[in-house]
């Protein structure tokens, strides 16, 4: 079980986007399902043990989990996190 969240100076920006949008909402039941290793995708080999969890209308949350520590990493949809 995780004790600790912590974020990245990314994360809250990004979410700062989004912050009037009812998904953000959903983010608390996310939280819960991770905490309890539920519904991830690993990114592979090259991320740095980074995973993603799909969340409806295309957003993503990228974390990941050191120990008992969850790392919330960045929040955004699949366009604006992976474009070039």
């Amino acid at each position: 079980m995780i004790k600790n969240i912590k974020h990245t100076k990314s994360f809250k920006q990004d979410l700062e986007k989004y912050k009037d949008n009812p998904q953000l909402k959903q983010l608390v039941e996310i939280l819960k399902d991770l905490s309890n290793n539920k519904t991830n995708f690993f990114l592979g080999p090259s991320s740095k043990n980074r995973k993603e969890y799909h969340m409806e209308n295309g957003l993503l949350l990228i974390y990941r989990i050191d120990t008992d520590i969850l790392y919330l990493e960045r929040f955004g949809s699949h366009t604006e996190l992976f474009q070039q």
